[in-house]
This record gives structure tokens, C-alpha cells and sequence, in this order.
């Protein structure tokens, strides 16, 4: 049931957790045969050895709140004009929440949920795009800037929707992640060949800076089911990993630094035999990893069968297998990919998913106060079915 349903659907929650005071530890004395490191005089590279744990069968249950400060309920203007499908991707800033979908423009919200804009238009014309690899929202300025598939341009709009200039870019990008510093752009891509341009860094007005081919780190030509996932949850570096579908192949979670020009590997797995297909994701203080297997289900066509979800402590090497949940709304159970982007946990919930929800726990809940019971049928009162999503949004813990 709810933890603190009176909390449930405040502007903000109020749950904080104290500090993390430990000293940093030895990282070398903690390695053993299950989490080690390896240390060079530029990088410290984690490493999880899968057969120690791969039969692992209790899951730890880890709460939010054990990596999120607290949590922030946003509820979504709707009109006409700032409609959203049940699932677009939220890009949020300290003033802005941008929504991005497939075949949709690009829609700008307040932090309060309040619609401000759209942007572009979907086509194939000037300043208009079909599909959306990433996305920048300049919280000073309200620039927003968009990275369309198979473009060599990133789109830049002013706040009032008005195109600006385009930046090029020297070599095109598919299922790409960028980040902006000043008047540099750095820019990441699936690469279909060793000698295809996986990273370039350039300036605002399109003067190269640099460039680095993709190497190992390529994917099987023209596969379109293998794809690269970019994070933002490390401050100042764009970090990814290539995802293996077809061939499934081993390889690392990196950080590109553009002003060295290379990709620094930053946590890895090791498979006994053949390679499983995994995902990584950077926390402040873990990895967290998944693990699936590769089933046919047909002539030409796979799916995937989940192991389960890993978490690596980095700061005492320890591993479990762990079901995260969501202790700020009903112990709900979260799948922690794609829930932490760009330092935040944002968790969008159709209104009508939500409406449902409350109205079992107002049927459940037998204990609940008549303000709590109050607050929340006013709510669902309030909440249309076809209402816009409703955001759950929270900080990383540092």
C-alpha cells in the first residue's frame, strides 16, 4: 500500500535521506573475483565477473529513496496543441520539461507543467524532422536544440519557436546523444563500420574540433536493431554503450573526453562463454546492469527472456540482484532503465493508469484519513482519461 499517502500527490514529497559521510576506500584491497578494478594512470575500469553471481535468485528490493531526494508531481497542461501520446520521452531541466515522440514535434513545457511551445514540424523541409535521436534544452536562454536521425545539422530553435541558424555537422548521426559546453558541441553515434566517424566535436558555427572512428565499438552494417544508449547521468561527459542485439557481443560502458579524443572504458562484463545481451547505466554512486538471453519466436524474428537487473556498488564493490521500487508511490516496481537520464528520475504515468490507481487505493485503503481521502478524490475527480501524462520527477542523490 501507499507509504505516507498523504504525501502522495503533494507538489513535492518531502522525503530526504542524510548524506553518504564514508570515506572513499581502497578500491584495490576490496577487488576480489566477483567486482575488481583495474588501474592505469588515467582510468580505473570496474569489472563484474557474471558467473559469480549469474545464480543469484533472491532479489534485493532497493527503494527510490535510497537514490532519489525526493519527488516533484507535475501535472501536464493538455490542450490541443500540447497533446502527447501515453509515452513520449521527457527531457528535464532545472525550468523546463521538454516531450519528445516519434513523428510529433517537439513540445515545451514549464516546470510546473504549464505548455509553452512547439517546435519545428514533421517533414523533411528546413528546421522539421521525422524522428528525434536527443535533445538540449539552454535553461538560460531557452534555446532548444534538436538532433534528427540521418542529419548532418543540429536544429537550434529560439523559446519562441522561431528556427535559428542550424549547427552542421561534418559527419551525419543516427541513434545519437550530443552535449553542449559553451560554443562546443560534441556529438555520439551508432557507427555501422570500424572506419565510420563515431564522435566529433566541433564548434556552434560548425568549425571541426575533432573526430574518432568508431574502431571495435562498431555495430553489424545496416543491423538497425542494435542501437546506442546515453544516459547524462555523470556530470561533463557524455557516457554510453553500444547495445548488442545482432551479433550479441561483450563490450563496455565508455565516456567519450572530447579533448582527448578517445572513449574511456569505464565498467565492463565478463561472460564465462558466449556473451548475453546486457545493458549499462551510470548512477552517482553504481552501475547497474541487465542481463537477457535471446529467444527465437519465429522464421527470422527473436525476442528477449530478462535474468534480472544487477547493482554494483562503487564504492565497497559489492553486487546484488535488485528490484527497485517506488517507495514514494505505493511500493510500485520500477525497471530503473530509462527512468535516470541527465542526473533526474522522471516516471511518466498515462492519466488513465494513474485514475486507476488511485481509485483502488481509495477502495483499499480502509485507514485513510478523510484529508488524504479527501485530497485524492478530489484528484481523480479532476483527471481526465485522455489528460496529458503525469510526471513523477526526482534528483539523483550525489
Amino acid at each position: 500500500m501507499l507509504r505516507n499517502c498523504s504525501f502522495l500527490f503533494l507538489l513535492t514529497f518531502l522525503f530526504a535521506c542524510g548524506n553518504d559521510n564514508s570515506k572513499p576506500k581502497d578500491l584495490l584491497a576490496l577487488s576480489n573475483d566477483t567486482v575488481y578494478v583495474n588501474i592505469d594512470k588515467r582510468d580505473t575500469l570496474f569489472v563484474c565477473n557474471f558467473e559469480k553471481i549469474k545464480d543469484l535468485d533472491e532479489e534485493v528490493r532497493i527503494p527510490l529513496s535510497d537514490l532519489v531526494d525526493k519527488i516533484d508531481f507535475v501535472r501536464l497542461e493538455t490542450t490541443e496543441e500540447s497533446y502527447l501520446g501515453k509515452w513520449p520521452g521527457f527531457n528535464v531541466t532545472k525550468k523546463y520539461l521538454g516531450a519528445r515522440e516519434n513523428r510529433a514535434t517537439y513540445k515545451l513545457f514549464d516546470r510546473k507543467g504549464k505548455f509553452i511551445k512547439e517546435f519545428g514540424a514533421v517533414g523533411k523541409g528546413p528546421g522539421e524532422y521525422t524522428t528525434l535521436s536527443a535533445d538540449k534544452i539552454d535553461d538560460e536562454t531557452g534555446d532548444v536544440f534538436l538532433l534528427p536521425w540521418n542529419r548532418k545539422e543540429l536544429l537550434r530553435y529560439g523559446k519562441d519557436g522561431k528556427l535559428k541558424n542550424p549547427i552542421p555537422l561534418k559527419y551525419g548521426t543516427v541513434k545519437g546523444s550530443f552535449d553542449i559546453k559553451g560554443d562546443e558541441v560534441s556529438v555520439v553515434t551508432i557507427a555501422f563500420r570500424p572506419e565510420n566517424v563515431m564522435a566529433q566535436t566541433f564548434t556552434t558555427s560548425g568549425d571541426s574540433i575533432n573526430a574518432m572512428r568508431a574502431g571495435h565499438v562498431a555495430t553489424t552494417h545496416g543491423y538497425f536493431s542494435n542501437s546506442l544508449f546515453s544516459f547524462g547521468n555523470t556530470p561533463g561527459v557524455i557516457d554510453f554503450h553500444a547495445w548488442w542485439f545482432h551479433p550479441i557481443r561483450n563490450d563496455s560502458l565508455y565516456h567519450y573526453l572530447p579533448h582527448e579524443n578517445r572513449f574511456k572504458p569505464v565498467f565492463t562484463l565478463t561472460f564465462k562463454e558466449k556473451p548475453m545481451i546486457h545493458t549499462y547505466m551510470e548512477l552517482p554512486h553504481h552501475f547497474l546492469f541487465s542481463v537477457s538471453t535471446s529467444k527465437q519466436v519465429g522464421k527470422n524474428s527473436f525476442s528477449t527472456v530478462p535474468l534480472g537487473v544487477y547493482m554494483v556498488d562503487k564504492r565497497d564493490l559489492s553486487v546484488k540482484k535488485i528490484k527497485l521500487f517506488n517507495d514514494f508511490f505505493g511500493d510500485a516496481d520500477l525497471y530503473p532503465f530509462f527512468c535516470f537520464k541527465n542526473g533526474k528520475f522522471v516516471k511518466n504515468i498515462p492519466a488513465v493508469t494513474l485514475i486507476d490507481d488511485v481509485t483502488k487505493m481509495l477502495e483499499e485503503n480502509k485507514k485513510m484519513s478523510k484529508k488524504q481521502r479527501s485530497f485524492l478524490e478530489k484528484f481523480v475527480a479532476e483527471t481526465n482519461e485522455d489528460d496529458n501524462p503525469i510526471l513523477l520527477i526526482g534528483n539523483l542523490k550525489r
